[in-house]
Order: structure tokens, then C-alpha cells, then sequence
């Protein structure tokens, strides 16, 4: 593929310059692998004439590449010329930055760029940085390039059984040994999904709200419980969060991460809506909504369908579920599907039967389709699993 960036032809959403582009092979690999088509690639004298270009000032992004031999001759004032530019045309600037010394990052961090990625760079680091300069092109690109399926978990209501659906879905995936999946518990006030599997809360989400920018690979890695040969987790804090906390930077990346490392990624909301409820539906693949029946069930989720109208959320991505269902009557099943159908303005056909006092109390690897055949409710849940899991094949 020709990545030659020019003003002729279609515009490219990321530029990448550097002195010696033959100097950051490893950097064009992961644009390629990122964004396909969608990068360009310059010589600093060349950006220097390009960002002169109105075109220019359209693209997302522009990466500069720079090592200690960037300091030879004038120094590093080619560069800075460059990142100066950039913010003059309004272009967000990513440093990736190969031995050079922290004052050295810090002048040109003062010109405009952001702060620096080291070269070369680590699994994930280029999606994060994505998500968090460019983050429609993230929205649009890395998450077709991305290894995982996120599907979010979002109950209508407290006692929907939207973690009940989270931790199972998630431990049935992972049995399937199709795939690595990743649980988040994202009830940062009253999550139980450590509970239910047995394992210590963790302080971790408290990064999502008050320190994004240390979340990287690393932390990632440091932060997830292993459950199982297939299954991480990362349970909710001990203590109660506020939610006026919420901001939404830690979670893009969170998320950006995730789908980087991890082949399912099955994310249980809080049960108020926020910030996060956009950036999770905005990513996520499917979202799961279970209701249980009965009409002030129905009045909810009418209300849920037109908060999500007003707020611009996408109910194409909503697969409602109408959980605790009473399967020996069929004629009450199909009133409530209904019922549902009418409140959630379109088709509701999906249903969990009532797992009984099983549900909950095994923190066993074994998902609940193993541990009790008879479970009508693992059953169903185990079925979600295998479709979700035999589509991913074909697809791929």
C-alpha cells in the first residue's frame, strides 16, 4: 500500500512524520494494523509544507517520530517547528519518542504536542493514544481492528438480574475455550460480580474516575484477576463512589485496552445512567437490557427507550431481555413479550427463565450450564454463549 501523503486524492485522517521514516518500522506495523488505509506518512520537511495546505487543519491526527538523531545539526528545532504548526492549525500532535531525555520531551511537549509515547511502542498504546486525541477516529477505526466483541450489560432496573446475566455470559464464554474474555464490574457503588465469583474487590476502578492517564497495558495487566484459564476480572471498589465523580477518559481507554488484549469483553453497567453509558454503548458491540416482567417493568423500560432517545443513544445496538420468566405458561410469556414490545418500540422475543436459589451462589470456574444441567436458566445463557461465539468464527 502507498502511504505517500499528499493534498491530491482522498484525505487521510492520520499523518505520520519523521526525519527517517525507515527509523520507525515498528510504528508503521501498528498503523497499519490500526487504520489500514487510513495513515499517511512524511518526511518533516515535507509536513512542514503540507501543514501549510488548509487540508491539513481536516485530518485527526499527526504522530512525529523522533530519535536522538533528530539532534544533529539544529537540534530538536525542526521538530518543535513542526508541533508548533500543528497547533497553529489546530491538528492534535502525538510525541513518540525514542532516547531522548525528559527535558528534551518537555520542550516539545510545550510546543503542542501531547505527552509522548515511547518507542517502541507497547501492545495497546496506539489505541489508547487514538481513543484519547482522536476519538472519533478511534470510535470508527480501531474498533474494527480491535481483537474483541464488548458486550455491555445494562439493567432496566435494580433486581433486573444484569449481573446475574454478566458474570454467567462471561463464565460461559470462557468455558467455551473459543476465545479470552474480560469481566468488568463497572457498578462502582453497589457491584456484586466479586462477590458472586468469590474474588477481593479492587481499587483499580478508581483509576477509571480519578487518575486516567496511568491506565496502559501495565496497568491493565496488574489490575485484572485471573478466574479460570480464560477469564480475567476486574471487580468493583470496596467503597461507595460518588457518582458526580464520573468522567468519561478512563473508561475510552479502558475499553480501547480491553479490546486489544481480549477476544470477549463483557462489561456490567451501573444501573444509573452517566457519562459512562455513552462510551459504553458507543462501543459496545451488543448491548444486553433485561427487564423482569410485569407492567412496571414495561413503564420502565418505556421510560429507559425515551431517556435513550432524548440522550442520542444507539437503540439499535439494545437486545432486550425479558428476565425470571414463569416458561410452564406460555400464554402469560407471550402477553408479556407483548407487553414489552410495545414499551420498548420494537420486537422483544428474548427470554431467561427463573434460574431458582441456584443462581448466584457458585463461585465454582465450572460455568452453571456445567455445574447443574437441569438449570433451565444456565441452559439459556450457555445457548447466548454459543451463538455469540460460533458468530465470531464465521465471521472471522
Amino acid at each position: 500500500m502507498d502511504t505517500r501523503l499528499t493534498t491530491e486524492g482522498p484525505t487521510l485522517q492520520v499523518c505520520l512524520a519523521a526525519r527517517d521514516l525507515s527509523a520507525f518500522s515498528l510504528l508503521v506495523e501498528d498503523l497499519h494494523a490500526e487504520l489500514g488505509e487510513n495513515w499517511g506518512e512524511l518526511t518533516l520537511d515535507e509536513t512542514a509544507d503540507f501543514l501549510k495546505d488548509p487540508i491539513a487543519a481536516t485530518m485527526a491526527l499527526l504522530i512525529v517520530a523522533v530519535d536522538e538523531d533528530d539532534r544533529t545539526d539544529n537540534g530538536l528545532l525542526e521538530v518543535e517547528k513542526i508541533v508548533s504548526m500543528a497547533r497553529r492549525v489546530g491538528l492534535a500532535t502525538l510525541l513518540v519518542a525514542e532516547d531522548l531525555t525528559d527535558l528534551e520531551i518537555y520542550q516539545l511537549t510545550q510546543c503542542g504536542a501531547t505527552p509522548h509515547v515511547e518507542y517502541p511502542l507497547q501492545e495497546g498504546d496506539l489505541a489508547i493514544a487514538l481513543s484519547d486525541l482522536a476519538p472519533e477516529l478511534a470510535k470508527s477505526l480501531v474498533q474494527k481492528a480491535a481483537k474483541g466483541e464488548v458486550f455491555a450489560i445494562q439493567g432496566i432496573s435494580g433486581g433486573a438480574g444484569s449481573s446475574t446475566l454478566a458474570v454467567n455470559l462471561a463464565r460461559e464464554l470462557a468455558a467455551l475455550d473459543k476465545g479470552t474474555v474480560c469481566l468488568i464490574d463497572l457498578d462502582v457503588q453497589f457491584g456484586s460480580i466479586g462477590v458472586e465469583l468469590g474474588l477481593p474487590s479492587s481499587e483499580a476502578a478508581l483509576d477509571l474516575l480519578f487518575d486516567a492517564d496511568i491506565i496502559d497495558p501495565a496497568w491493565l495487566n496488574a489490575t485484572l484477576t485471573p478466574f479460570g484459564p480464560n477469564m480475567q476480572v476486574l471487580t468493583a471498589p470496596e467503597d461507595v463512589v460518588p457518582l458526580d465523580t464520573i468522567k468519561t477518559d478512563g473508561l475510552t481507554k479502558l475499553l480501547a485496552l480491553a479490546q486489544t488484549q481480549f477476544d470477549f469483553v463483557v462489561v456490567d453497567m451501573p444501573k444509573t445512567l452517566s457519562g459512562w453509558t455513552h462510551v459504553a454503548f458507543d462501543w459496545a458491540d451488543t448491548v444486553f437490557c433485561p427487564v423482569t416482567p410485569g407492567r412496571k417493568s414495561a413503564a420502565l423500560l418505556d421510560r429507559f427507550r425515551q431517556t435513550c432517545l432524548g440522550e442520542g443513544l444507539p437503540l439499535e445496538k439494545l437486545q432486550f431481555i425479558v428476565n425470571r420468566m414463569d416458561s410452564d405458561k406460555a400464554d402469560h410469556t407471550e402477553m408479556e413479550l407483548d407487553r414489552m414490545s410495545v414499551a420498548a418500540g420494537k420486537p422483544v422475543d428474548m427470554v431467561l427463565p427463573n434460574g431458582g436459589a441456584f443462581v448466584g451462589s457458585s463461585t465454582s470456574f465450572a460455568p452453571m450450564s456445567s455445574v447443574d444441567p437441569s438449570n433451565a436458566l444456565g441452559q439459556e445463557i450457555f445457548r447466548m454463549a454459543t451463538m455469540i461465539a460460533d458468530r465470531r468464527v464465521l465471521v472471522a
